[in-house]
């Protein structure tokens, strides 16, 4: 796996991230984490606070009606009434005590909520003050349940909870009830005995109004639940009496009043308290994003600072880059250039700006790049210099050679040309006459290959490329070596490859250049001596090989037998002059060719033509 490679200013960039936008980040976010658990705190400290106090208020209205309970068992007439049975089913002692009752309640006008008061007897009377004055359809097994209770209840007054009230014809059809077992000493039995059931109905709907005012913010809300788990209060009134969520039962039962639960799909923070007179809770549920409302605040200008911040990353970053990154790009460029030696002497400097490192770095760099252009020119001078210097060595060696070549035959010219003047015989006439014809001969043919190596040097020539099939060539060069072959009385043994051998190039210069190198190995073969001539394929390459017998080349005459005007005999007696293996080699080495020799003295000569055969598609072609 091959990871992005990152130029500076991506690093600088994220060297600014790293230092800057991160920090800042984390601190938002633990900013923003600090900040909300400081306001679920403050706002469940609050919210408890809120509960206590509604708690207190309810305990305090508790303790009023728990106070009537007490004040109306404790009027000696109205227990005088309840004890016995015949005082009781007077008509008169009824209204007396109902009187003595209400005159009672003239003391607690400050107890809002109070629905009725019920007092019923064993002995099956039942005295009422309340809403109305309708009391012929009571719910007997509401009253039954309650007075079971309430004679099994440990306190004095007990608070049964949300009912049904226990009088079908009241308008309140769902009260809060609190009731109270009277007893009287039976001084026969010894022993304690009730006597009469004291009810007091609250309202509920009174609560509703008092505790719906209380504002928790939104979706927010507090609810209040009895001893057996039942809404005394609730925002949705359709859910008093009903029992409390299982999951919110569970969470109350426990003795941590801060909690959290998820309701309805929404995460909730729970704050409860119980009273110990009613054993009641109090419980108010907070959404938590209700609590952090205030949070967001927090976040979007985190998310604005992060913003301004990146803005703020990218505005250096394209700064920095124009400012350093730039520079030193041009710099790196410029160094490349130089490497790959395209560095032009009109190639413009760098701008300096500023007086930094960089700007110092730029003018360093425009100075190096003048003094790089100052050598570069000197050397271009020099390396022309040397060339001209190589040029006129060449030539002088030229004109040296090729005038040793052309006096030797002018001499013989001149000679023969004078002798002929001075003698009258014809037949050394003659004689001379064709002398001077062969030295005129050496003289044109040592003219044509200078001027055919001047062609090849200067590229003057023009190939002709066509197919060659070297195996034809060679047999048409051995047809024409035939005769000097026999004359000589050398054998030449051809050895071709059965395959044809196809090359691209020009006919002519190839059959030029081979015979040449033929003519060379007649030459140095004695009589009856013998010459091999091979083919072969290599490699996409072909091999021709020419070998002969013979004294062969010295050691020290092989790196030079390419050379112009060379030549290893050099007391010569060996025809030539010096041109036909280097144009040969020339002509090969055109062809995308190459040669080489191979020779041992004494044994003879090898001389090795590679060149490439032509491809597949240029056959097809």
């Amino acid at each position: 796996m091959r990871f992005p490679r990152f130029n500076i200013t991506h690093k600088f960039i994220g060297y600014l991230i790293f230092l800057s936008i991160i920090p800042l980040l984390v601190v938002g976010v633990v900013s923003l984490q600090t900040s909300s658990n400081v306001l679920k705190e403050v706002a469940s400290h609050y919210t408890m606070q809120l509960v206590i106090n509604q708690r207190d208020y309810l305990d305090l209205q508790l303790m009023q009606v728990e106070s009537l309970i007490s004040n109306l068992a404790g009027v000696e007439e109205i227990r005088d009434v309840l004890e016995d049975v015949n005082l009781a089913s007077d008509t008169y002692t009824q209204l007396t005590t109902q009187a003595n009752i209400g005159y009672i309640l003239n003391g607690y006008s400050n107890l809002q909520g109070l629905v009725s008061i019920d007092i019923f007897t064993v002995g099956g009377s039942h005295y009422h003050v309340g809403d109305t004055l309708n009391t012929k359809n009571i719910r007997t097994d509401i009253k039954d349940r309650i007075f079971n209770e309430a004679l099994e209840g440990e306190q004095s007054v007990i608070w049964v909870g949300i009912e049904d009230n226990v009088n079908a014809n009241s308008s309140y059809q769902k009260v809060v009830t609190a009731a109270k077992a009277l007893y009287k000493f039976n001084r026969e039995t010894l022993q304690q005995e009730p006597t009469a059931l004291f009810l007091v109905n609250y309202s509920v709907e009174y609560l509703y109004a008092h505790l719906n005012e209380i504002d928790l913010g939104d979706n927010a809300y507090m609810t209040v639940i009895d001893n057996k788990g039942r809404l005394i209060y609730h925002p949705d009134q359709s859910k008093l009496g009903g029992l409390v969520n299982a999951d919110l039962a569970q969470i109350i039962a426990t003795d941590n009043n801060r909690q959290e639960l998820v309701l309805d799909n929404t995460n909730m923070s729970i704050n409860f308290v119980h009273s110990d007179i009613s054993d009641w809770t109090i419980v108010s549920l907070i959404p938590i994003n209700t609590l952090l409302t205030k949070t967001g605040l927090i976040a979007r200008t985190t998310v604005v600072v992060l913003l301004l911040c990146f803005i703020a990353v990218t505005i250096i970053g394209w700064f920095y880059n124009h400012r350093v990154v730039t520079p030193i790009r041009q710099i790196t460029l410029h160094f490349k250039q130089v490497q790959e030696e395209s560095i032009h002497t009109e190639q413009k400097h760098l701008p300096v700006q500023g007086n930094d490192e960089i700007a110092e770095l730029s003018q360093w760099f425009n100075t190096f790049m003048d003094v790089l252009k100052a050598r570069h020119e000197a050397e271009k001078q020099q390396i022309e210099l040397a060339l001209e210097r190589e040029r006129m060595h060449l030539l002088t060696h030229f004109i040296t050679e090729a005038s040793h070549e052309f006096r030797t035959p002018l001499t013989i010219i001149a000679t023969n040309t004078y002798l002929l003047g001075k003698s009258s015989d014809v037949d050394k006439q003659v004689t001379r006459l064709n002398n001077i014809d062969e030295q005129v001969t050496n003289i044109t043919t040592l003219v044509d290959s200078l001027l055919e190596m001047t062609k090849l040097d200067s590229g003057g020539h023009q190939f002709i490329l066509v197919s060659v099939n070297l195996n034809e060539l060679l047999q048409m060069i051995h047809q024409e070596a035939l005769s000097i072959l026999q004359q000589k009385n050398i054998e030449c043994v051809m050895m071709l490859s059965e395959s044809p051998l196809l090359i691209q190039g020009d006919a002519d210069y190839l059959k030029d250049a081979i015979q040449r190198i033929c003519n060379n190995a007649i030459q140095h073969t004695p009589s009856d001596g013998k010459i091999i001539i091979s083919t072969r394929s290599i490699d996409h390459h072909t091999s021709i090989e020419i070998t002969n017998t013979g004294t062969g080349i010295l050691d020290e005459d092989l790196p030079h037998i390419f050379k112009r005007f060379y030549r290893s005999d050099k007391s010569g007696t060996t025809r030539g002059f010096g041109l036909g293996l280097p144009i040969a080699k020339t002509i090969i080495e055109l062809h995308q060719g190459s040669i080489h020799v191979e020779s041992a003295e004494g044994k003879g000569s090898t001389f090795i033509i590679s060149l490439p055969l032509m491809s597949s598609d240029s056959l097809t072609s």
